[in-house]
């Protein structure tokens, strides 16, 4: 863009009413920025979208490939033990919620729960995957190197430097509980005899 020229979507933004007629406006400069940072996120889910479309068509190549060495009888030795080498590029990919929770966390600058970050991808019309509940959110962000979770249901981004929250070591209640209840059961068992 040249000196002067007006980004794309600020035409007839200027602010006439200052000395210099060719000055945009603090409030066409903010629109400007957030039609900016809207398709920019667009791009970023698009990209996302086409690299997963890349990286299964690369699988399935990949398969296409070694189907082909096994009708002319040339057995490797990962097709022989069973095993399916993962695609390179499988663990580069993200799922476009992730991205857009990534821009929600920047954008925030400070932890954000769980129910808030799903209020703002509703208000924003994201896709959950799944049946798009808290839980397939959870999934997908717990995968993400880049998300970190300090305490139960916030999330940060891992570069604020928030140690993730210690796994909970859990199920001794449960067991317990079962343990006590077939105690019971086996005790009433032997009554009946």
């Amino acid at each position: 863009m040249e000196l002067g020229e007006v980004a794309p979507g600020t035409a007839g933004l200027r602010d006439s009413g200052s000395q210099d007629a060719g000055v945009l406006s603090r409030e066409a400069l903010v629109q400007a920025i957030a039609s900016a940072q809207e398709r920019a996120q667009s791009l970023k889910m698009k990209i996302a979208e086409l690299e997963r479309a890349l990286t299964s068509t690369e699988q399935e190549e990949e398969l296409l490939q070694r189907l082909l060495s096994l009708r002319e009888g040339k057995i490797g030795s990962e097709v022989t033990a069973g095993r399916l080498p993962q695609s390179k590029k499988s663990a580069d990919v993200r799922h476009p919620v992730v991205e857009q929770v990534l821009a929600i966390l920047e954008k925030a600058g400070h932890p954000v729960h769980i129910s808030e970050l799903m209020r703002t991808l509703a208000d924003a019309g994201a896709e959950i995957p799944g049946a798009g509940t808290q839980a397939n959110l959870i999934s997908h962000l717990r995968r993400e190197p880049m998300i970190v979770r300090p305490s139960r249901g916030v999330y940060a981004l891992a570069a604020w430097g928030f140690k993730e929250m210690a796994a909970k070591k859990g199920g001794a209640r449960r067991r317990r509980r079962a343990d006590r209840k077939a105690a019971n059961t086996g005790s009433r068992n032997q009554k009946g005899k």
